[in-house]
Formats: structure tokens, sequence, C-alpha cells
């Protein structure tokens, strides 16, 4: 049976560390090592870890005396850990006692079936606020094939670091996580495992992850450019041949990699896809949503209008494109209609944070083309929600 441990990173972790580390010491499975990491704390993150690591000898501590960010911090925990396999968990999440022994059933069930190779697991989690009250759905994934993972996460990650269970070795092959990312340093990893095999799923919440309001503005600014950055590091061929290795319809395949394409600034060359998808593919909702951004982007708002009425007509429940309309429509002074198509969009998605800002700007007569949001992407099923 292979090894198993676990690395936590901790900046100022005081509030939430023995919340994380106590579950770990009590999986099903148990954990030969769990390694933390101070980065640099100032408050009495040490002491309790300490105090911990007397009840629990699996703990062990390494401090380091600059802070250096969760990367750093992680790679100096895989050159530490002397297990085969590693979980990661941030040091305010919460396992559950079956996460381990879950996830390294999977590991081995999938091995035992496939000939495809499997380098991590990881499962669904739900999202719980400071205080540790549950304020999202589950957020869940799928299963999906070894050859379509590269193509997946490309278009979105769908996989929360903390709960994941990976070869050590094969994190160590691909560089560990690149220090010069201070954000989805985790999202630019899985791209690069992806290449080397397949991602295996459970779908169970396994993990409770924790989010807070008051680093939501500057943290998604963050990642978008921080996203940005990573897609750069692939030639443009490489990325729609992954997203083409995915077991879907050409045209949600093509509509995918004009999302990247449109994100990378490739503006006209992904007009020219998603017209071919709209003109083969008229009932394809997403087809018209991604010809509206195009119109949004060089600002015909027209026909970018007509477009986002086509795609509800299609779709009728999609967030992002009544959110777009109806930040349109509130700008040309259509008031009831705005509202109506905005509201709708915060009733599906609760913690849309687009649709309440085009919402609250334009009851309080503020909403102009400074200071509207567009969606320029997909929702997710459930949205990722922040509380204080």
């Amino acid at each position: 049976m292979l090894s198993v441990g676990a690395i936590v990173p901790a900046y100022n972790a005081a509030p939430h560390i023995e919340e994380t580390l106590s579950p770990l010491c009590k999986q099903s499975l148990p954990l030969s090592e769990i390694i933390v990491v101070d980065d640099a704390s100032t408050d009495n993150t040490v002491d309790i870890v300490l105090s911990l690591s007397e009840r629990y000898k699996s703990i062990k501590l390494k401090s380091l005396s600059v802070n250096s960010g969760p990367a750093i911090a992680r790679n100096r925990g895989l050159e530490i850990i002397n297990t085969d396999l590693v979980l990661f968990m941030d040091a305010d999440d919460i396992a559950d006692s079956r996460l381990v022994e879950k996830e390294y059933q999977r590991l081995q069930e999938l091995k035992s079936v496939s000939s495809g190779n499997w380098v991590l697991c990881h499962s669904a989690y739900s999202i719980i606020d400071s205080s540790g009250k549950l304020v999202a759905h589950i957020i869940r994934w799928k299963q999906i094939y070894p050859e379509e993972t590269l193509g997946y996460q490309f278009v979105r990650n769908h996989i929360s670091l903390s709960g994941v269970l990976v070869s050590k070795t094969v994190v160590l092959n691909v560089g560990g996580f690149d220090p010069l990312l201070k954000f989805s340093e985790d999202c630019d990893l899985w791209l690069r495992l992806a290449s080397y095999g397949g991602f295996a799923y459970v779908d169970e919440p396994l993990v409770q992850v924790r989010r807070h309001r008051n680093n939501t503005s500057g943290r998604l600014n963050n990642v978008l450019y921080a996203e940005k950055t990573i897609l750069s590091k692939y030639p443009l061929d490489v990325i729609e041949g992954a997203i083409y290795k995915r077991h879907l319809p050409w045209w949600v395949n093509a509509s995918d990699f004009v999302s990247i394409l449109y994100r990378l600034d490739y503006w006209d060359r992904g007009y020219a896809v998603i017209q071919e998808v709209v003109n083969k593919k008229s009932d394809y909702a997403n087809g018209f949503f991604f010809l509206g951004l195009y119109y949004l982007h060089v600002g015909v708002w027209k026909e970018a209008a007509n477009c986002f009425i086509k795609a509800i007509e299609l779709e009728p429940n999609n967030g992002a494109t009544l959110n777009n309309l109806g930040a349109l429509l509130a700008l040309n002074g259509k008031a009831d209609e705005a509202i109506s198509l905005l509201t709708k969009a915060i009733e599906l998605f609760p913690g849309y944070l687009d649709a309440g800002n085009n919402l609250e700007n334009f009851k309080q007569g503020q909403l102009n083309f400074e200071n509207v949001r567009f969606t320029w992407r997909e929702l997710r099923p459930v949205l990722t929600r922040y509380q204080e």
C-alpha cells in the first residue's frame, strides 16, 4: 500500500488551523505525515501547531523565515515529506474524516479497470464562510477520461486545491508549484499534471472550502490576470487540440475554444469560429452568447443585444446572457425589462456579483458604461460565494 501524507501551508492561520489539522489526524485511512509549513506568521499559528504536534505525532512543523507565499511553502513541504501520495490542504479548510480513504480507493479502482495513467484524485466540495456556515450548494464535477483532462482544464478549473490527493513523484517531475504565481498556482499545476495522466473524481462533498468576503474584489481581478498569464504559456494549437479531444459535440468544443481566444485577446479569430458555429448550429444558445460578446467588445450594442435575445429564446435561464442583456437594456433606459432580467439572473445564481452590481447601480441611477459589468464567459452551475 502506498504511503500518504499531507502538506498544509499556513500564514496567520491561528483562527482555523486547529479546525483544519484535527480532522487530518483522524482520517479513516491514517496519514503518516502532516507537514505544516508556517510562512513566517505573525500571530500564534506556530504555538497552536506545536501544541497539536504533542498530541498528534504525525504533525511536523517547518517554519520559513521570510513570508514567501503558498506556492513556495507547498514546494518546501514537497521537499520534506516522505510519502508516495500527498494530500494538499489549505490552513482554513476542513476535510471529511473519509477523504483520504475515499480518494485512495478511487485511484486504485480506476487503475485496476483502466490502462490509463491516473495521477491525482479530487472530490466535490462545499463552501463555508469564516464562521463555518454553509454559503453555497455543493460544487460538483464529473469523471472524465484522461485524454479529455487537459482540454477541460484549459476551459475552466473544476478542482479545489484543498482535498487533492496526488502522486508526489509526478508533482516533482513537472516542477511543483510555480513560485512566481501569487494566484491560481494550483490551476497552473493541474495543467502540467494533465499532460501526465487523468484525474480521478469522487462525487461526494469531502471538503469544506472556506471563503471570505474581505478579499473578493482584488482577488477576482488578480485571478483573471493569473489565468491569462497561465494560458499564455501554451501555443494556441496545443490549446485547440486539447479542447477538441473532449468527447463533446464539435460546436461545444468550438465555442469553448472561442472563450479562450477571447480571454487571450484573439477577438477576430474567435469571431470567425463562432460565426461558423451560429451558421451551422442555429439552435445552440452559447453560439449566440459568444457572438454577442464579440459585438460587446467592438461596441456594436444593437447587434450584441440581438444576439443575447436569441440566446435567451433558446436558453431562458442562461445567467450570463440575462445579465448582459439586462445591462444593455438598463443603459438604454428600458427600466422594467432590465430589472426583470437582472433580478432573474440573481435569483437563478445567488451571489452573482456582476448582476448584483448592475441592478444596484441602475436602481440608484448610477449605471453607466464606466461601471457596468458584463459577464464574459459562461457561469458555473453553482457560483463560488464569498461571505464575511
